[in-house]
């Protein structure tokens, strides 16, 4: 891994943004990044969540990507069932009435308990 400052890249193939990360000391600066990111697409956005509890930040973060998909990026979202077992069923709804894609990762079922 080669570092510059807190950015850090991997080493073993050849540097490209895509490659690179970040280290943020807070939520706040994490999620402010998630926002530039999410604004600054074009093509394709793929999020994945293991929790989302519908709050003011999962709100906001959703308004941002159905701007996103309003403005023709393709958004595909993945949120973990049983992490985010508290977020109501219809919460990415309005995602996906602006062209938006949701899916449950490892949805909850009785069948899989009989």
């Amino acid at each position: 891994m080669k570092s510059v400052g807190n950015r850090h890249s991997l080493t073993a193939m050849p540097p490209t943004e895509a490659l690179a990360f970040q280290w943020f000391d807070t939520g706040d600066e994490a999620f402010a990044a998630v926002g530039l990111a999410i604004g600054a697409a074009r093509h394709t956005i793929e999020l994945e969540a293991y929790t989302c509890a519908d709050s003011p930040l999962a709100r906001r973060v959703r308004e941002q990507l159905i701007a996103a998909a309003q403005r023709g990026v393709r958004v595909r979202v993945l949120v973990d069932a049983i992490g985010s077992i508290t977020l109501p069923q219809e919460f990415w709804q309005p995602l996906v009435q602006a062209g938006g894609a949701m899916r449950w990762f490892n949805p909850l079922s009785l069948e899989r308990f009989a």
